[in-house]
């Protein structure tokens, strides 16, 4: 396809897939409560709280949606039978494998970023650490290796812009749009580079007996 044909199709369908799935994240969150009528008047509580804890989310905001969303059909939720759920699902959580996929899938782009929110206990805290850490590692080492790519590949739509400007060829445009997605991946990069930096940095700023135990 030439110089810029096939790199600018690429970022453009790139660019299509990520505002897909930015829509469908926003269409699904705006249209779902945390609990319908029938699992408020079942009233699990503590197989809600279990499965919340499980996936890492904090009981008091949690609680709070519940509550709201129970409210609206005449329920009330038992907290006591929540939160004893949800400290048994953090046993699921709070381990180094957890830690370690969580950090790996943070910062990816704005809309989908995890982090983690603090939820486990003091005794489970540094096991889960060890392995959010090393994950955010790995992720910033995935997105540096990126970054450089990208940067490479932009030296050389550049280099075929200028070359395609003193021929006065039609595709200098092309190159020159090439350029241009170039730059904005390359800024999204950075942004996901400094969000992932931000967050080892927060949480290497805990009490250092806690610190020396991850080391």
């Amino acid at each position: 396809m030439g110089l810029v044909g096939s790199k600018s199709s690429f970022l453009r369908a790139r660019s299509a897939g990520i505002g897909l799935i930015i829509v469908g994240s926003f269409a699904f969150i705006a249209g779902c409560a945390t609990l319908n009528k029938s699992e408020c008047e079942t009233g699990d509580w503590r197989s809600i709280g279990l499965q919340d804890g499980t996936l890492g989310k904090e009981s008091g905001t949690r609680l709070a949606a519940h509550s709201k969303a129970c409210g609206k059909h005449g329920v009330r939720l038992d907290s006591d039978e929540y939160l004893s759920g949800h400290s048994e699902g953090l046993k699921t959580y709070c381990t180094t494998d957890v830690g370690f996929g969580v950090g790996s899938d943070f910062g990816k782009n704005t809309f989908s970023t995890k982090a983690y929110k603090g939820v486990c206990p003091d005794e489970l805290e540094v096991t889960y650490l060890q392995g959010y850490l090393a994950g955010l590692k790995t992720n910033l080492e995935v997105l540096r290796k990126e970054l450089s790519e990208e940067e490479a590949e932009l030296d050389n739509q550049r280099g075929a812009f200028l070359i395609l400007k003193a021929l006065n060829s039609s595709k200098a445009d092309g190159a020159e749009e090439n350029m241009d997605e170039l730059d904005a991946v390359i800024s999204e990069l950075n942004s996901s580079m400094k969000r992932i930096i931000n967050e080892v940095e927060k949480w290497l700023t805990v009490p250092p007996e806690r610190r020396d135990q991850m080391n």
